[in-house]
């Protein structure tokens, strides 16, 4: 039986509730939320303790001229013993077939700083294609795919 970590708990917790969130922007319900998922884990510290979704709205996205309506979510991260956030990141979904989080949506994450961490246009492999993706290197699968792994690498 595999150990299941409170890192893990957490991250868990905090995809469900995108999920239920996002049934309002039209997410399927088959929807894996991979990036975020690998993301969360990719940025929380040791000494992580919580994250919390505290915000959604509306907003938008303005990469290279091109301007979409976003819905975004805020998700703020805590360390132990900490009341402050320790880091506060934007989800922002658009372009799906039928809503923002519909089959096929872009995705944007940036940080406290606005600084853009993640970028996929709509229609592109969640798994395989982006635009910026800071989880990301040029190494490659068996398939010549760009895979996670880490290390910052924009394409």
């Amino acid at each position: 039986m595999e150990d299941i970590s409170m890192k893990q708990t957490m991250i868990d917790e905090t995809i469900k509730g995108l999920r239920i969130f996002g049934h309002f922007d039209n997410c399927s319900d088959e929807e894996e939320f991979f990036v975020e998922r690998h993301f969360l884990d990719y940025q929380l510290e040791s000494d992580f303790a919580g994250a919390a979704i505290s915000d959604r709205g509306i907003g938008n996205f303005n990469p290279g001229g091109t301007t979409y309506a976003c819905a975004t979510f805020t998700i703020y991260t805590y360390s132990h013993g900490t009341d402050s956030p320790s880091h506060r990141f934007v989800f922002s979904y658009f372009g799906g077939r039928g809503g923002y989080l519909g089959l096929g949506h872009g995705l944007a994450i940036t940080d406290e700083e606005d600084n853009l961490l993640y970028w996929r246009e709509p229609g592109e492999d969640e798994k395989t294609q982006w635009r910026i993706n800071c989880m990301a290197s040029d190494l490659t699968d068996a398939d010549g795919n760009f895979v996670f792994d880490g290390d910052p690498y924009n394409i």
